[in-house]
């Protein structure tokens, strides 16, 4: 089955926005040479990190790398990998061992949302809500915030934070007069046959700015090495990736007037739409005879903001906005079981039958924030307060079918119990930072301070159930705090040191994922009462880290070379842990006959608390070296390990990793090589030992550790045709290593394809899971 965008009735945004484009284009009379895309300035669009373990991603980056992908994205960034959930992709980015909604995503300052995938239900892969729903290529920047950032990030923020900056159309302009420009890229990429087509249109005309930037993308699953090589069988053993078919569209729109130098208002709308088919046939089973499932993820926005220059005694620039965002997941499952089928209106149940699993995760979003910054002599300062409310609504359908017809049986469709209540989320923050130059420069000085206020207030509803009447009304507060200082001991010579803390605020699903209970009968008064098995905690609070790092720089005219040092420490880390209450009164159940009772006392239930307590370390090392005008060099090296406070290893540290790179470039100009050696160690079978850490880890019965370590070997190139026409080739993979990343196997298990996490593994079935061999991409991109 295939569904159609939901934000389909929505304002046509592409025929509105070709018409204000075409129409700026007619008007433009220049006459200037095609030009670049200019240097990236991340300004007015988030706080910049004053963190310095941060990396900037460009888009002349995103180019030479071909990056198609979250995964292609931090390919060459050790300490930073992305987790993979299987039939629902990716759930976030894993920075120094923290992962999923520890690690804050965020795009122009809007958060990309928080996750649903319970923990109970997350083998079965039914339903995942991650965060996705962007496209590399509407963005001019990527910053890679390494440790807790609150105060550029905010919520999630834990260990890390990935902040993606839109493209303006300033970009792809001229600094002043009328002008425009045009581009289009094409692309493919063999290991997923995916083939894409990005169009660009920038222009100004007089006071007005306008860009348009839409790709299409299509391909199929990533190919394992055994593509080709193993039989295309069903099952726990199949070593070949289930077949996928996948089609996704991204369009960003910006409009800017600009009524003088000293004010600007813009408008902003992003819409993608993704739609994944998968032939599941991991899960073809006794149980399942065929599964299928027919996915969606979309994501649409619409913002308006106003920049004024002001240079007044408050503020130099306000920057205000307002923004709208709706993200919504959906998991649709069609089966074929060969029990539990039902009658039809007009006949006799048949066997067997089809079975639908439909669920969907809907978050809308609104967002309106202040920001001020402010240079004062040697001081930068950044203040802001922002307000946010978002709303969450979960949705259920189960559906059985007469045989393997489309008349449906009777009594269905139904409502399954909600995973969680529909709930208002209300946030309040203020944020400041301040920066200050002193002793000529050669010291540098940071502070900031962070407050945000939460209130979830859940709503209820027909299908969620909550006899515990542990549901309610919450709200917390989380402050948290930044100091650094960095000092030139020479112009070469840079020592650096900070400290700070990072928040991640519970989810809904944290707060309020669906309480059960159980009847029992007091045994002194023979009353009837519900027990509690899983309830929720309206004291629930904030995860937090502290950390701590110090680093040294050498720099010189032609290299750079920087080591660091890290220690982070989590607390209140949120899992689920037993309790008693009513400890001295005696309880009894019996079973449906009657005919067994048992007696216990107490009431024993689990609940969601603050209890987890996590330290991370590690050391990183970065180098550049500009060999000659026309060769270069690149090294970088990441070493991190953690524990539980009772030290069981943190299975979401990933194995130590470092990069290689030596790159050419021709002296005019026209074309370059580079090669990248990724080198990665192994994850050890005792640092995999099972744990019960909620959204950290799974519980299968058995698993598998990458043994060996592997070394990949990139080759990439660029060549400029002429000043319009560009070609960037690479090969990957290039001596077609067969290695296995630990992010793709973390959750991976022996067991049913039923119920086994992943569908379980038999035989050689882990081969499954290798990345692709030797494959390539090549991307065309002409501007006029």
């Amino acid at each position: 089955m295939t569904f159609t965008s939901r934000f389909a009735p929505a304002i046509p945004l592409l025929p509105l926005a070709l018409a204000v484009m075409l129409a700026n284009h007619a008007a433009a009379q220049s006459t200037n040479p095609a030009p670049s895309l200019n240097k990236v300035v991340i300004a007015g669009e988030t706080i910049q990190s004053t963190t310095e373990n941060t990396q900037v991603i460009s888009t002349t980056e995103v180019e030479k790398n071909q990056v198609r992908s979250w995964d292609d994205l931090v390919r060459y960034t050790p300490g930073v990998d992305v987790d993979d959930s299987g039939r629902f992709g990716s759930t976030g980015f894993n920075i120094r061992g923290m992962d999923g909604d520890r690690v804050a995503i965020t795009v122009d300052g809007l958060s990309l949302g928080e996750t649903l995938n319970p923990a109970s239900n997350a083998p079965y892969e039914f339903f995942s809500a991650g965060r996705s729903g962007i496209d590399v290529d509407a963005m001019k920047a990527i910053e890679v915030i390494k440790g807790a950032d609150s105060i550029t990030a905010g919520n999630g923020a834990l260990g890390g934070a990935v902040v993606f900056v839109t493209k303006d159309p300033s970009d792809y302009l001229n600094p002043t007069g009328n002008d425009t420009h045009v581009g289009i890229k094409a692309g493919y990429s063999s290991a997923n046959e995916e083939g894409l087509v990005t169009g660009t249109l920038a222009n100004r005309t007089g006071s007005f700015e306008s860009l348009l930037v839409y790709t299409q993308r299509e391909g199929h699953e990533t190919e394992s090495f055994y593509s080709g090589k193993r039989p295309n069988i069903a099952g726990t053993a199949r070593e070949i990736p289930d077949p996928v078919d996948f089609d996704n569209d991204n369009l960003l729109f910006k409009l800017y007037f600009n009524a003088n130098e000293n004010h600007r208002l813009g408008f902003v709308a992003e819409r993608y739409n993704g739609n994944t088919e998968l032939n599941n046939l991991t899960r073809v089973s006794s149980a399942y005879l065929t599964r299928t499932s027919d996915d969606k993820t979309e994501r649409e926005r619409y913002g308006v903001n106003y920049l004024w220059k002001a240079n007044n005694p408050f503020f130099d620039e306000l920057d205000a906005r307002y923004d709208y965002q709706e993200s919504y997941s959906l998991g649709h499952t069609l089966m074929t079981v060969p029990t539990g089928c039902p009658a039809g209106a007009n006949g006799p149940a048949v066997a067997p039958c089809y079975r639908t699993e439909h669920r969907d995760f809907d978050q809308a979003l609104h967002k309106a924030l202040l920001h001020f910054d402010k240079k004062a002599g040697d001081h930068s300062i950044s203040y802001g307060v922002s307000a946010e409310k978002k709303s969450v609504d979960y949705t259920d359908v189960k559906t059985r079918y007469v045989g393997t017809t489309s008349e449906v049986g009777v009594g269905w469709p139904q409502l399954g119990s909600d995973f969680v209540p529909n709930t208002d989320v209300e946030v309040y923050s203020l944020y400041a930072r301040d920066q200050v130059a002193l002793v000529n420069n050669r010291l540098l000085l940071n502070a900031g301070v962070r407050y945000d206020h939460y209130k979830y207030s859940p709503q209820g509803g027909a299908q969620f159930s909550d006899k515990s009447g542990t549901v309610g009304e919450v709200t917390f507060s989380s402050p948290t705090w930044q100091l650094g200082a960095s000092w030139n001991l020479t112009p070469e010579h840079v020592i650096w040191a900070q400290a700070g803390g990072g928040f991640r605020a519970p989810t809904v699903e944290n707060m309020y994922f669906s309480p059960s209970t159980s009847i029992a009968t007091v045994v002194a008064t023979g009353q009837q009462v519900d027990l509690w098995n899983t309830v929720s905690n309206p004291n629930l609070e904030s995860e937090e880290s502290r950390n701590i790092e110090v680093g040294y720089r050498w720099q010189g005219e032609r290299h750079i070379l920087g080591v660091s040092a890290f220690r982070n420490k989590y607390s209140n880390f949120i899992d689920y842990a037993s309790f008693v209450r009513n400890a001295d009164v005696e309880y009894q159940t019996c079973n449906a006959g009657g005919t067994g009772c048992s007696n216990f006392f107490g009431d024993t239930y689990e609940m969601l608390d603050n209890i987890g307590e996590v330290t991370v370390e590690g050391i990183e090392l970065e180098g550049r070296w500009a060999i000659t005008d026309d060769w270069s060099a690149r090294l970088a090296w990441s070493w991190t390990q953690g524990e539980e406070k009772d030290g069981t290893p943190l299975q979401s540290i990933m194995p130590n990793s470092g990069v290689v790179g030596l790159a050419y470039d021709a002296p005019n100009g026209r074309w370059g090589v580079n090669t990248n050696f990724v080198r990665s160690a192994n994850k050890s079978i005792e640092d995999t030992i099972p744990v019960n850490d909620f959204n950290m880890t799974a519980i299968p019965t058995d698993y598998f550790a990458s043994d060996n370590g592997f070394t990949v070997v990139d080759l990439q190139g660029h060549f400029n045709v002429t000043r319009n026409f560009k070609i960037n080739m690479g090969v990957y993979n290039l001596f077609d290593e067969e290695y296995i990343r630990w992010q793709r196997i973390r959750f991976a298990n022996q067991g049913s394809a039923a119920g086994g996490a992943r569908g379980g593994i038999s035989g050689d079935g882990i081969n499954r899971y290798t990345e692709a061999g030797r494959n390539y991409k090549i991307t065309l991109a002409y501007d006029f």
